[in-house]
């Protein structure tokens, strides 16, 4: 759908309403009298329309800074008041429109504007509310909890909440993670057990090839010792940590209940 400025012939047409709502500009043949770049300002409000339909609002809003540059026309700060929208900043979003408003644009344009400002005005609005009930649910919350955390919020119809202890639970991920650890460092113990016989044999005997295998062999098993104690030191150490970790109070939300005292 495209809107058209009704006013005198040769003044720039401005097609808008692409399907998130950014306003295109596209110059008239007397739209850049100044001598700018027309071509380069044509692409970069074509490209920032592209950029704005992929879901890319902060490359929009660098490519029509960057044709604002060139060509200063009030529409571009509709169209960054709607890239900053698009991208969440609606505080940003109402100081474009508000320029933009501020600039005297015709009736038709100045509609877009108004509308604009409308949405997002009511968009914040709807978040501070959103707000300010999400701090009074915790403030009731916070205000319901006793010294001992027995119960929640006692407002009519309001959720109860306990704190409930609970033993930590050896489940079979930590008994995995314990049991792995612990064989895999008993088994680095034998290694090492084996390289410390090479080692003794290595230093009983003169005959070089004797001590050469001797050698070989403690290496291999020293080697295997770190890694089987390290490796099974980790394991073992990362489930008694799981363990520990795990919480010991919970809270519990009891049903609501009503005036009366019965279920609701």
């Amino acid at each position: 759908m495209n809107r058209r400025s009704a006013s005198a012939p040769g003044r720039a047409l401005w097609p808008c309403a692409l399907a998130c709502g950014l306003a295109l500009v596209a110059m008239g043949s007397d739209g850049l009298a100044q001598g700018r770049n027309p071509g380069r300002f044509r692409r970069l409000v074509q490209q920032a329309a592209e950029a704005y339909n992929r879901n890319e609002p902060d490359v929009a809003i660098n490519l029509l800074e960057q044709a604002y540059t060139v060509n200063p026309n009030p529409l571009l700060l509709y169209n960054i008041g709607r890239a900053h929208e698009l991208a969440g900043r609606l505080e940003r979003a109402l100081e474009y429109y508000d320029r933009f408003l501020a600039e005297h644009p015709d009736e038709a344009q100045a509609q877009l504007g108004r509308e604009a400002r409308a949405g997002v005005q009511g968009q914040l609005e709807a978040r501070r509310t959103a707000a300010a009930n999400a701090q009074n649910a915790l403030r009731q919350s916070n205000s319901g909890n006793g010294n001992s955390g027995a119960q929640g919020s006692q407002g009519n119809g309001a959720p109860r909440v306990r704190w409930v202890n609970q033993p930590r639970r050896f489940t079979g991920a930590h008994t995995a993670l314990v049991v792995t650890g612990s064989v895999l460092a008993v088994a680095g113990g034998v290694f090492g057990g084996l390289a410390l016989v090479q080692g003794g044999g290595f230093a009983g005997t003169a005959d070089p090839a004797q001590r050469a295998g001797f050698q070989d062999r403690g290496t291999a098993f020293a080697w295997s010792a770190n890694i089987g104690i390290g490796v099974g030191a980790a394991l073992a150490a990362t489930g008694l940590l799981w363990f520990a970790a795990q919480p010991t109070r919970v809270a519990v939300e009891e049903p609501a209940q009503a005036s009366d005292g019965s279920l609701m």
